[in-house]
């Protein structure tokens, strides 16, 4: 079990899935769609565990990474 905590102390637990062998090692591959429910989650509620890995990197597909750019700058567009 993880147990996590937001900004506001509250605790949620979940189970970590099962991968094997990969448990232990420094990375681990997996899909966007596996991770962004969770992640978007985490960070709408504040858990600090999401500014904990801020600035560590990870690796996306470069098409993934230009509609990502795309959005920024439709976004920046919007607010001008």
């Amino acid at each position: 079990m993880i147990q996590i905590w937001s900004e506001a102390q509250t605790t949620s637990s979940f189970e970590t899935p099962n991968i094997g062998d990969q448990a232990h090692s420094a990375q681990v591959c997996v899909s966007v769609g596996e991770i962004l429910p969770t992640l978007a989650n985490a960070f709408q509620n504040g858990f600090q565990w999401v500014h904990d890995f801020a600035d560590d990197q990870v690796t996306i597909p470069s098409d993934l990474m230009e509609l990502i750019q795309l959005a920024k700058q439709a976004e920046a567009g919007g607010r001008a």
